[in-house]
């Protein structure tokens, strides 16, 4: 661990912009495909000058923080450990019992062992986040369960964005948030949404957000972050004059593609559903498209998009 610490405060010393965790996962994914080449390069760090850094870096918070990235899964300290000790400081401590009892009560129900919602929370995970795809439904935990709700998209939230960060920077990533009003309902909604806009960029990731209006976002810190760091923007039919006004504060649209966008259809199988697509930047790009959903046999299954732009028609084949 010491080597470790003492190898990240030289990479720290080349590269002043990285944080103490940056430089971690900067080592660590440059090794993770051999345990063995990791260690190997840890022991460019003698015994004599690991000894020195543990001895002079005993108190500092990050070489603590680092004992949990040697530990495995198993290892690590569970929500059930933490009520337990909550009960016994509690029992220890006299002037500060009733706060502890207090905790330790609030934590109850969220314990695998007496809780009704501990399977949740507490203990080693048993669903695997580094597959190519990964879908997180949390509209079916119902309106009731406001609490686990917030706690269910805290904990999906924070592996997702752990998962990303421990992935090699050059390997395109994508967040898709399917209902963005929803998801800025629950608890620590808004802050997380702020975070994917104005930080995961630099992990290579691709944050994608469905809204029905943008009135829905408000003047919100998440909703400046979302419009500042977004260059794409699809937009459907829209019959309020005043909703494209606020779109072009962002997106600015042409006099004459407010109008296509006011004017288009309905989604129809016939005529498909149309849109505009707006790509920001020294040279903005903007193209009216229909998506048509095609005859479902299973010799022709799939989709299609058409799209004008300065040219001639375009057509995609899109499976489902």
């Amino acid at each position: 661990m010491a080597r470790c610490a003492k190898l990240i405060e030289q990479v720290r010393l080349e590269r002043t912009e990285l944080t103490f965790t940056e430089a971690f996962l900067f080592l660590k994914i440059g090794h993770s495909s051999d345990v063995d080449a990791f260690e190997h390069f840890l022991h460019r760090v003698s015994d004599d000058e690991a000894a020195d850094y543990a001895s002079t870096h005993a108190d500092d918070r990050n070489f603590m923080r680092l004992a949990f990235a040697f530990l495995e899964p198993h290892e690590m300290p569970t929500h059930s450990h933490l009520a337990d000790l909550l009960v016994r400081w509690s029992q220890a401590s006299s002037r500060n019992a009733e706060k502890f009892d207090h905790l330790a009560t609030m934590l109850g129900p969220w314990r695998n062992d007496t809780g009704n919602h501990g399977k949740l929370v507490d203990g080693v995970t048993n669903v695997s986040f580094s597959g190519s795809h990964v879908h997180i439904e949390l509209s079916k935990i119902g309106e009731s369960g406001k609490e686990l709700r917030g706690l269910a998209a805290f904990l999906v939230t924070n592996q997702i964005r752990n998962e990303i960060m421990n992935r090699p920077k050059h390997l395109r990533k994508r967040i898709v948030l399917e209902e963005l009003g929803g998801f800025r309902a629950i608890p620590q909604g808004e802050q997380v949404v702020t975070e994917f806009y104005s930080r995961m960029r630099k992990y290579s990731t691709w944050v994608i957000s469905v809204v029905q209006q943008k009135t829905m976002l408000g003047e919100s810190a998440a909703a400046a972050s979302l419009l500042g760091n977004s260059r794409i923007g699809i937009f459907l039919r829209q019959s309020d004059p005043s909703e494209l006004e606020e779109i072009s504060k962002s997106f600015p649209l042409p006099d004459s593609t407010k109008e296509s966008i006011l004017g288009f259809n309905d989604p129809s199988r016939e005529q498909g559903a149309p849109f505009v697509y707006v790509h920001k930047g020294s040279k903005p790009i903007i193209a009216t498209g229909r998506h048509i959903v095609l005859d479902e046999d299973p010799t022709n299954e799939g989709s299609e998009s058409e799209a004008t732009g300065g040219g001639s028609p375009a057509k995609r084949r899109m499976k489902k």
